[in-house]
């Protein structure tokens, strides 16, 4: 996961597997979606211009993932207690 490292995220157009996490990313601001090779092309051209905005987008993306970790414990918890009463 480059999102657990700060690295800003590019991905297509076709991520119904991945859509809730997509879907946080890209409100969080931490990814870009490209629809084809041009303007994958352009992104990286972008990027590789403009460090601070490159480097804030990876940021997003990582405060994204950090905020979200745990998630699967805590539901556990839930369960646990909601089985035991």
């Amino acid at each position: 996961e480059p999102a657990v490292f700060g690295v800003p995220i590019i991905t297509g157009p076709y991520y119904s597997n991945f859509k809730e996490i997509t879907n946080k990313l890209l409100q969080a601001d931490g990814l870009r979606v490209v629809n084809n090779s041009a303007q994958l092309a352009d992104q990286i051209i972008e990027w590789l211009d403009d460090e601070n905005t490159r480097k804030q987008i990876g940021v997003n993306a990582k405060v994204m993932i950090e905020q979200n970790r745990g998630a699967l414990s805590k539901i556990m918890l839930f369960l646990n207690m909601m089985i035991k009463n």
